[in-house]
């Protein structure tokens, strides 16, 4: 394993035990941790938060997961806003009362 993985390695596992340990509550304290631990392993760039989701480790349980992916997330799901993705399948056939676009 190269010097760069280990160090990577070592900005993932930190990232998630402080987000587990409650030292990261939001996006604000995320990205400022994220900074602070680029510096501290001499990382250039930002890593995103898919990445870090991409490494999250398979023994965590499942309320540990949901912690961490609620802070992850770029964005809450849409049906919060009140969008709602609906998809509207017609069929294929002409109407039999020849009046009407297609009836379901």
């Amino acid at each position: 394993m190269s010097p760069l993985q280990v160090m990577k390695d070592g900005f993932y596992s930190e990232i998630i035990n402080n987000i587990l340990m409650g030292r990261v509550r939001g996006k604000q304290d995320l990205h400022r941790e994220k900074i602070r631990l680029c510096r501290k392993y001499n990382i250039r760039g930002v890593p995103p938060d898919s990445e870090i989701i991409k490494h999250l480790p398979d023994y965590l349980s499942s309320e540990e997961k949901e912690l961490l992916l609620s802070v992850l997330r770029k964005k809450p799901v849409r049906t919060v806003s009140g969008v709602t993705v609906v998809a509207v399948m017609t069929s294929p056939a002409d109407c039999p009362h020849g009046r009407c676009v297609p009836c379901p």
